[in-house]
């Protein structure tokens, strides 16, 4: 069994050697012809990539604003103004602008003051000793007479014209902005 391994071995040199002599000795190395790049289309295609990024980060911003939180103050004032944007004090419901009136006074004091004022009776708001703490008297005092006005109209059928449902815009709004 020896016999034939020796057998073997020479042979398997054999070509070993003739797959040595293939190979080339390692000389310098030797220049690749590379293709000339189109310089013009690539920067094209970078512009239009930049110009792609732009406009969808700015769709990712416009979607992920920022919610600017208003004060009690701020969304009163809005929602008077939508009220006197409407029109005249001639041409509307006397009991739902007073209703609007007053609920927006009253949402105005809850968010403001944290007192329940939408969910209370006049009576029991008026009585709160918290409203009174809240408050200057001068104040309180006003406040009371533009919440009874606005009940006489709205369950008394007390009649308002328009210079009266004024008054009470305008007294809404400057309690609002602290002006009384």
């Amino acid at each position: 069994m020896n016999c034939l391994m020796q057998q073997q071995v020479p042979g398997e040199l054999q070509e070993l050697a003739e797959e040595y002599a293939k190979l080339r000795d390692i000389s310098g190395a030797e220049a690749i012809e590379s293709p000339e790049l189109p310089w013009n289309y690539i920067v094209l295609a970078l512009i239009a990539l930049a110009l792609l990024l732009v406009v969808v980060l700015n769709k990712i911003i416009k979607n992920n604003k920022i919610p600017v939180v208003l004060s009690p103050s701020d969304i009163a004032v809005e929602a008077l103004k939508k009220i006197k944007d409407q029109g005249s004090f001639k041409n509307v419901d006397v009991k739902t602008f007073t209703y609007e009136v007053n609920m927006i006074l009253r949402r105005f004091l809850e968010g403001e003051y944290q007192i329940r004022a939408p969910e209370q009776t006049t009576e029991d708001f008026l009585a709160s000793e918290k409203l009174k703490k809240t408050i200057n008297e001068d104040r309180y005092v006003h406040l009371q007479n533009f919440l009874n006005t606005c009940d006489l109209i709205k369950y008394a059928d007390k009649k308002a014209g328009p210079e009266e449902l004024e008054d009470l815009y305008q007294y809404s709004f400057n309690f609002v902005i602290g002006a009384l």
